[in-house]
């Protein structure tokens, strides 16, 4: 079954809280594969608004934003402009918004703060799961995200039109001070550290009191809008405190025993518990993993990782109803045993000779957790000295290789000359292909070292969606004297590869700089530092050198 913010109930939801507080709400993102559900639901928004303007992310930008009217200027014989669809709509709705890249994406939203009143703005995101979703600048303008599923047929036939009721003249409802710490501490819980995460939860149960003709905010308002703001988004989970007492055998609950664990819930545990339901399964499982690999690492084991393959055994654990996993029957087979003379004394029989098992019984099979490796070489290759660095990276990677289907690593390259960076090499663990791409590797020009490593943390974070464990070695003699933005500026080059660096330490890449400079450079000891890598010098390198590095860097195996 859909899990409740996967309903088209909570879609719906959002578009009426949107478009019933626009002005500080701003926008909301669905997330929607191409489908019955998706039009059902935009075509519901066009009977309910038909002044909606609808365009795709692919768009040219003076649809968006205006510009020169090419055909009226040379009939006119001076400059016309032409007003862009933001300036004249009043809902904005952008389908395919995964394909807007963060320039036109920190455009749109500048452009729309700069509006006296600006449009809401409805963001379609039709990407599949591995691929990239929509700019984070975009992700922080808008209060809800949602899920949209997919739907048989016969289901959207009987689902119920959507008439949400609007109103017309909102009113800045009243909120207590323990309302504003909720709005506050709430989204901090789940890894949301922006401020405007509690102004939105704040503005939100302010227009959901609103909608349904209140005097006052209560805590039902906050709990109705606190899994469409938060529960697509989170983080990380909130830590759980340990308060169980200990148990006493032979006592049984009494009748009000659950109403009274209720009324025992504080406001802050009744909207975690709301916004935990909320959210997608495969969701909560990471970041219940994640979770437990922080506090392994309080162990000094190190963290367990979530990796794409079964390792080794661990002792099976209790099932607690849970039985998809496998059932352990050894483990089984023992909690059960010391209590089948009490079990036949009771009159708990079964139709065989066999032991009787109870649902407490059940163990379930656990395995560590090991994922596969992905070495991704980011390879200066300009300059005079480039042919000599390709050379070193073609052994290297051959070698690498060569051990690919023992460890099962895989290999990603990326080249980066002139003004831009290229994904040469795919993750592949294919010899023969590999040394194909090698074969026509180009080298020369300026050195665009942020847009290489951009390049490179790309694929990093491509391989974690899909369960591997990536190493960025970049190899460069540091000498960056083209910016991201394509011009010869040497400082601004420098700055733009402290900010990436910065941002590699952010989302924890792991890292390794591999100096082929003559002399030990000074600038990229900082950069490595500044990534929390790893720093080699390695002015004449040779492949087994490399390899010799790279393996090292890969040593520690990721098993729980």
């Amino acid at each position: 079954m859909p899990l409740p913010n996967e309903q088209p109930d909570a879609t719906r939801h959002a578009c009426s809280l949107l478009l019933h507080g626009a002005d500080n709400l701003l926008g909301m993102i669905i997330k929607a594969r191409h489908g019955p559900s998706l039009a059902r639901f935009l075509e519901e928004l066009n009977h309910l608004r038909p002044d909606r303007t609808v365009v795709s992310a692919s768009a040219a930008d003076d649809v968006f934003f205006g510009g020169i009217d090419v055909s009226a200027t040379l009939h006119a014989g001076h400059v016309v402009t032409q007003e862009g669809v933001l300036a004249r709509a009043s809902l904005m709705v952008v389908t395919s918004a995964q394909l807007l890249d963060a320039q036109k994406a920190a455009r749109l939203v500048i452009f729309l703060q700069g509006m006296d009143k600006a449009p809401p703005i409805i963001l379609i995101d039709e990407s599949a799961d591995d691929e990239e979703n929509i700019p984070d600048i975009l992700e922080r303008y808008c209060a809800f995200r949602t899920l949209l599923t997919e739907q048989h047929l016969l289901a959207l036939k009987i689902q119920k039109p959507w008439r949400p009721q609007l109103i017309e003249n909102d009113r800045c409802l009243p909120v207590s001070q323990e309302q504003l710490v909720l709005a506050t501490t709430i989204p901090i819980q789940f890894g949301l550290d922006d401020p405007r995460w509690g102004l939105f939860l704040l503005h939100a149960a302010r227009c959901q009191a609103s909608l349904r003709g209140a005097d006052d905010v209560k805590l039902d308002d906050f709990e109705e809008v606190a899994s469409l703001i938060i529960a697509n988004r989170a983080n990380k989970l909130p830590e759980e405190q340990d308060t169980a007492k200990p148990e006493v055998e032979d006592s049984e609950p009494s009748a009000d025993s659950k109403p009274q664990q209720q009324e025992d819930l504080s406001p802050q545990d009744i909207l975690v518990d709301a916004i935990k339901s909320a959210m997608p399964e495969i969701m909560l499982a990471n970041l219940q993993q994640q979770n437990m690999q922080q506090s392994n690492g309080k162990s000094g084991r190190g963290p367990a990782k979530t990796g794409n393959r079964r390792g080794a055994p661990r002792p099976p654990r209790q099932a607690n109803g849970h039985k998809d996993r496998g059932i352990h029957l050894g483990k089984t087979l023992a909690n059960a045993a010391p209590w089948q003379r009490s079990r036949r004394a009771a009159g708990i029989t079964r139709p065989h000779e066999g032991p009787i098992i109870l649902p407490d019984d059940l163990a379930l099979r656990r395995y560590a957790q090991e994922s596969d490796r992905l070495v991704i070489f980011g390879v200066d290759a300009s300059g005079s000295s480039a042919m000599a660095r390709l050379a070193e990276v073609k052994g290297a990677v051959e070698q690498l290789l060569g051990q690919a289907y023992i460890h099962r690593d895989h290999v990603a390259l990326v080249s980066f000359r002139g003004q831009d960076a290229d994904l040469l090499l795919p993750a592949t663990r294919s010899l023969v292909q590999t040394k194909k791409k090698l074969a026509g590797m180009l080298g020369g020009g300026g050195t665009p070292l942020a847009t290489g490593m951009a390049a490179c943390r790309q694929e990093a974070l491509r391989a974690r969606r899909q369960g591997l464990t990536a190493l960025v070695v970049l190899l460069t003699d540091g000498r960056a004297n083209v910016a991201r933005d394509g011009s010869a500026n040497r400082d601004q080059a420098k700055e733009d590869a402290s900010a990436m660096a910065r941002q590699f330490r952010a989302e924890g890449i792991s890292s390794m700089v591999v100096d082929t400079g003559r002399r030990a450079s000074t600038d990229l000891k900082e950069l490595a530092s500044m990534m929390a890598g790893r720093y080699q010098i390695l002015p004449n390198a040779r492949a087994d050198q490399l390899s010799q590095m790279v393996g090292d860097a890969l040593r520690p195996r990721s098993i729980a």
